[in-house]
């Protein structure tokens, strides 16, 4: 599976025009989190080519590549962990051997050695940051939902496990830490499949949901920060995405997209909800998702609320950014981040900096790309400028302003984007070789989205 994937990324990419980068994947945004408490500035920052953390609320970031993280084995390019930070500001991540954590200066690592060997495709943690969730889906075992605390970061597994469906994704009810949603796919008929816990992870039971709700895929999205039996789903059909809502017993789609949704959160209050994609743009509701609006054309590539901004992965190559932040519901951003602005790799005595920096002078003239060499000096020196102004003011940044609302209907559909006949025809084999990996498809989306 993941040897297919790497093949079809590699082949995509240098379809593009340009030889492979680095591990062989278009330098792309995944997914964004954030330090709390004292370690309100520490930001991870998920690429395709590692990570990018930063310990100054977003300012700056350095590089900690594949090499450090996964020391002393590379498992392999397409690997996307899971990550979160913790109360202590440690960077968690998860992948097929097991959690590692990184310190909050990126130079120190603690593997846990009781997950050695056993593969972690997802965490989820309390909103207090201490109590870190799980799911361990080693091929042909049972599937367990995972506990540990941040104090002493041991996982333990949860009751008697699962047989029989593969775990994808988990999610933990922020009223209720106990609470936890799980989807999967059921191992014989291939049909999705979502659990429920409300003993943190002990026993798991099936939500009972129509099979027409969940397509060929159900992820969970999120929970309803007020009322733990309301939960989110973004579901697969073919090369489109549905947005569920769940309230109690009854569940409807709120939301389509002609491409996959990379990119749901939601507001403290759960009462505005957004979802993206890369062909369709920025989509919010303000009643709970009764009714959405396209606030933006950007392409998503992964969402994130941080105390009342909204943040999002770009594309940084045609884009204003790689890493936006909105103050005004998603209608503006202000550019955090292009990939052209790392500062360089993690700079310290530890192993991370070590591996890291002979990488640096290569990774460092792809991210430079030709359209961008001449003018990176400017454009660096403008968002310096703008980095803390109110993204109200971005304009001058390149900000793409949002087309008139879509409004009326309570379910959006966006048109498919024009694509070139060879992209799209990629895309959907990227498609069907990655429908197990949930995270393996942003990239094949980014790659293919790229040949236009």
């Amino acid at each position: 599976m993941r040897r297919s994937t790497r093949t079809l990324a590699l082949s995509v990419a240098l379809l593009a025009g340009g030889a492979a980068r680095g591990n062989g994947r278009f330098p792309t945004a995944q997914q964004v989190v954030f330090g709390a408490g004292e370690h309100a500035g520490r930001v991870t920052f998920r690429v395709t080519f590692g990570l990018l953390v930063s310990n100054d609320d977003a300012r700056s970031f350095r590089w900690l590549c594949e090499e450090a993280m996964f020391s002393p084995a590379t498992p392999g390019p397409a690997v996307d962990p899971a990550v979160e930070i913790d109360a202590q500001g440690r960077t968690l991540f998860g992948y097929g051997s097991g959690v590692r954590a990184w310190s909050p200066d990126a130079c120190g690592v603690r593997v846990l050695p009781d997950l050695a060997e056993r593969e972690v495709i997802d965490l989820a943690i309390t909103p207090d940051l201490r109590t870190i969730y799980g799911v361990e889906t080693t091929p042909g075992t049972r599937q367990w939902v995972l506990r540990a605390s941040a104090d002493d970061l041991a996982f333990t597994r949860q009751g008697a496990g699962v047989a029989g469906v593969r775990l994808s994704t988990l999610d933990v009810a922020p009223s209720d830490p106990r609470r936890l949603y799980v989807g999967g796919l059921d191992e014989g008929t291939r049909a999705p499949v979502v659990l429920r816990s409300d003993d943190a992870g002990e026993t798991l039971l099936p939500v009972n949901l129509a099979p027409s709700l969940l397509g060929d895929e159900a992820f969970v999205a999120g929970v309803d920060p007020v009322t733990a039996d309301n939960f989110w789903l973004r579901t697969n059909s073919g090369l489109g995405s549905t947005l569920v809502r769940v309230r109690g017993v009854q569940a409807e789609v709120v939301a389509r997209s002609s491409d996959a949704m990379l990119g749901f959160a939601r507001s403290g209050d759960g009462r505005t909800v957004w979802y993206g994609s890369v062909a369709g743009g920025l989509f919010r509701s303000t009643d709970g998702g009764d009714l959405f609006e396209r606030v933006s054309e950007l392409a998503i590539y992964c969402l994130a609320v941080r105390e009342g901004e909204l943040w999002a992965c770009g594309d940084w190559l045609r884009g204003p950014f790689a890493l936006g932040r909105s103050v005004d519901g998603g209608r503006s951003f202000t550019p955090v981040l292009r990939f052209e602005d790392v500062a360089g790799p993690v700079t310290c005595a530890g192993e991370g900096a070590a591996s890291c920096e002979p990488r640096w002078p290569t990774l460092r003239d792809d991210l430079l790309t030709p359209p961008r060499r001449d003018a990176g000096a400017q454009d660096a020196a403008a968002r310096d400028a703008a980095r803390d102004a109110p993204s109200a003011d971005a304009g001058a940044l390149g900000e793409l302003r949002p087309p008139p609302p879509s409004g009326g209907c309570a379910c959006s559909a966006v048109a498919p984007a024009r694509r070139r006949p060879l992209a799209l025809a990629l895309l959907a084999a990227g498609w069907t070789i990655a429908r197990r990996r949930r995270r393996s498809r942003a990239s094949v989306i980014a790659f293919a989205t790229h040949l236009q």
